[in-house]
């Protein structure tokens, strides 16, 4: 129970550390004006001063019946009443532990619909509350530090820019050299014994038949198809602007962001 964050309260007083938790619960039911409704807990850190309390809530809205798949309860609900749990004795496991229990009685001018309690422990300066929404809580809570993580990652280690960069020169350098079309024609059609042509196709053939690389050949192949169309500047400009866009694109980092 002490390692649950949510249900914790921590104090450093003249040097010593002490922690209040609380684990509390309610015997899911349907029940009806008049029906009690027994609401216990556990805690720990305790002290011959410490008060538990349940405030009952209201969540308007929900299905009861939706109720019986869900893992957790929207909203904080709305308050209704509060009621004292009283000491039941030390837990028959553990005599660091102490039950707690309360009865409420559902009040004859009830609205339906469903309902949960929020249990509080109180001792001095320490208050621990264990309530029907701690799960959503404490998993968006975790969800959104594992967010941030790679939020902050991907700020250190953002390589769009670089990226950007190097297709940026690499357009810059065809450019300049009389366009790609004339890349090609220099780099696979240059005629004569030893020229452009042969060596490009050799250096093709060894990859089907010596060297087990076909895919290899196909794509230099289909590259230098890709560099002698109509579609190389279009489709640098667009590579670079989505290195751009993605460079200044924000990741979430909580769940208010999306």
């Amino acid at each position: 129970m002490a390692e649950i964050a949510a249900p914790n309260d921590n104090e450093t007083a003249n040097g010593v550390h002490t922690t209040l938790s609380i684990d509390g619960y309610v015997t899911t039911k349907f029940a009806s004006v008049g029906s009690d409704v027994e609401i216990m807990a556990l805690t720990r850190g305790h002290s011959s001063n410490t008060i538990v309390t349940a405030d009952i809530l209201h969540f308007r809205g929900v299905d009861p019946i939706g109720m019986l798949t869900s893992v957790s309860l929207p909203g904080s609900g709305v308050y209704v009443d509060t009621i004292v749990l009283t000491q039941t004795g030390v837990h028959e496991d553990d005599a660091d532990t102490m039950t707690w229990k309360g009865t409420y009685i559902i009040p004859v001018n009830s609205l339906g619909g469903v309902y949960g309690a929020s249990i509080i422990a109180e001792d001095g300066n320490l208050r621990a509350i264990d309530d029907p929404t701690q799960l959503s809580k404490v998993f968006r809570a975790e969800f959104e530090k594992v967010m941030q993580a790679v939020d902050t990652a991907w700020d250190i280690g953002n390589p769009t820019m670089e990226i950007r960069n190097e297709f940026s020169d690499l357009d810059t350098l065809g450019s300049s050299r009389g366009g790609w079309p004339s890349f090609v024609t220099t780099a696979t059609e240059g005629q004569g014994s030893g020229g452009s042509e042969q060596l490009w196709n050799d250096m093709l053939s060894a990859g089907h038949t010596q060297y087990n690389m076909s895919a290899g050949a196909n794509f230099l192949e289909t590259l230098m198809e890709f560099f002698d169309s109509q579609d190389i500047d279009a489709s640098m400009a667009t590579i670079i602007g989505l290195m751009v866009y993605a460079n200044h694109f924000p990741l979430p980092r909580t769940f208010d962001d999306f």
